[in-house]
């Protein structure tokens, strides 16, 4: 059997992400804590069990694993507000902002697959305009089947 075409996840495996989604993830914890005036640490364990069941469910996309874990401590407490909600979709918006660079062996990888004349297509579980942006950002849309 000869490798055709590969397919390769983005977020994570060809860019670095991590650091993004890691501070609006902290964003977040701290935005809830305050929110129902509960200590930092406090909110933590409630977070983290949370976390593991949103987790459970929806593996490794951010938005709704981030989503589903406030959701569950919501239960824990009256309704968060309006402005919480508010706040917490613009922290999203900002990493969005965020560039992303490539991991080192990326772009070394994706050259030799052309090279070779192996088609590559990109699957993420990201929103595709933001998906589009990072191949712009990091220039690899060259690289892909179109």
């Amino acid at each position: 059997m000869i490798l055709e075409a590969l397919q390769v996840d983005f977020d994570g495996t060809l860019g670095d992400t991590q650091p993004a989604f890691g501070k609006w993830h902290t964003q977040a914890r701290e935005l809830l804590a305050f929110t129902v005036e509960k200590d930092y640490l406090e909110i933590e364990s409630e977070f983290r069990k949370a976390w593991r069941e949103a987790y459970g469910i929806y593996n490794v996309n951010p938005y709704n694993l981030i989503t589903y874990t406030c959701r569950k401590i919501e239960e824990n407490y009256s309704d968060l507000s309006r402005k919480f909600w508010h706040e917490f979709r613009q922290m999203l918006w900002n990493v969005y902002q965020e560039p992303i660079c490539l991991y080192h062996d990326s772009w070394e990888f994706l050259t030799k697959l052309r090279e070779k004349g192996k088609k590559v297509g990109v699957v993420t579980h990201s929103p595709q305009w933001w998906t589009k942006k990072k191949m712009e950002w990091t220039g690899i849309e060259e690289f892909l089947v179109r």
